[in-house]
């Protein structure tokens, strides 16, 4: 087999891959979904949607504490690198 055959099996292979794993990730969003507001609405129709839940509303706190969390672990991390690479 010739590289240019086996390059073009690769990426048939790689399309195909990207293919089923792109359907069972919907296929799990989609079924996470119906379990969350199975729990929000303690059992009610699950064709609701989950942002007219009052806690689903956005709130300045858990963004605040998400840019926390993010801000702590890029520190963690790029200190992990420049120990680990000497990166200076």
């Amino acid at each position: 087999m010739d590289a240019a055959t086996q390059f073009a099996r690769s990426q048939e292979i790689a399309g195909n891959i990207a293919y089923v794993l792109e359907k069972r990730a919907q296929n799990a969003l989609k079924q996470y979904g119906k379990r969350l507001c199975a729990a929000v609405n303690d059992g009610a129709s699950n064709d609701q949607d989950i942002t007219s839940h009052p806690a689903a509303q956005f709130n300045p706190w858990s963004a605040w504490h998400y840019a926390v969390d993010v801000t702590a672990l890029a520190a963690v991390l790029g200190h992990d690198a420049r120990a680990r690479h000497a990166i200076r």
